[in-house]
């Protein structure tokens, strides 16, 4: 049987949300790097709500301040920033693109590329509803939208078919 998703195709937006999804659920610790957002956020607070007083009483001087109100603006600018030029530099990513998953192969057709990849260029499933990353290397995904999967074929038919090509669900 074969399992197609028809015309995938991920808005900047959509790609930029979801792959930053990705990136926090696939490397938890990127999750520390929001501790001095957090902090900016804190500081602002006692500066806006309290007297100066209070943040002196807390260990927290005007340099912090600063360090942490750039951290919160130049983390979230950087990775946006990166996303959108990963985005736009790529054509592949603009352009419809269908998926057909086989026993023997993974087929991809877009008006930009046209490819056959075996079993053994998959690596783990990251399902992040409606989409799902199919990683290809550490880089690189099939970006799946699972409100493109053509019937007859279910989601339950995909996961059938990754467990039978050994393929991990996470």
């Amino acid at each position: 049987m074969n399992i197609t998703f028809k015309d995938v195709q991920l808005s900047f937006r959509e790609y930029a949300t979801t792959s930053l999804t990705y990136a926090f659920k696939s490397r938890p610790v990127l999750w520390v790097l929001l501790i001095p957002v957090l902090m900016g956020f804190v500081c602002w607070g006692f500066v806006l709500l309290g007297p100066l007083p209070a943040m002196e009483a807390i260990g927290v001087l005007s340099w912090q301040l600063w360090f942490f109100t750039l951290f919160s603006i130049g983390l979230p600018y950087s990775f946006w920033r990166n996303y959108q030029k990963s985005y736009y530099s790529s054509q592949f990513l603009q352009v419809p693109t269908t998926y057909t998953f086989t026993d023997e192969s993974i087929q991809m057709e877009s008006s930009v590329m046209q490819a056959q990849f075996s079993w053994q260029t998959a690596g783990e499933l990251y399902q992040l509803a409606p989409y799902a990353f199919l990683m290809s290397s550490n880089l690189t995904a099939y970006i799946l939208d699972f409100r493109c999967l053509q019937a007859p074929a279910t989601a339950q038919d995909f996961m059938a078919l990754l467990a039978r090509h050994a393929i991990t669900v996470k």
